[in-house]
């Protein structure tokens, strides 16, 4: 019963680096995206060079979120395998 609780553990620090990364910089890059959504308003017909420009400012939160994502992700993918290995190496002193 105790290396399910292991195994289990190891479980949620996986799932949280597959998924806490991408949605960090999805999240990230959304808000970069919502300024140039205005409801209502389209662009002028006939146009086909949209531009957007990104400005220092929030090509540097982007990069942060990325750094943010990297390490988070190492970070439980450590935290992961350093798990598994315990559940796998652990013997109680009764067996």
């Amino acid at each position: 019963m105790h290396r399910k609780k292991i195994f289990l553990l190891a479980a949620v620090f996986l799932v949280v680096a597959l998924v806490v990364p991408p949605v960090l910089v999805i999240l990230q890059a959304d808000n970069t995206i919502y300024k140039y959504i205005i409801p209502g308003v389209s662009p002028t017909q006939g146009s086909t060079n949209i531009t957007i420009t990104i400005t220092p400012t929030e090509r540097s939160n982007y990069n942060n979120a990325i750094i943010l994502a990297a390490i988070i992700a190492v970070i439980f993918i450590l935290l992961f395998a350093i798990t598994m290995f315990y559940g796998i190496n652990h013997t109680h002193p009764e067996h």
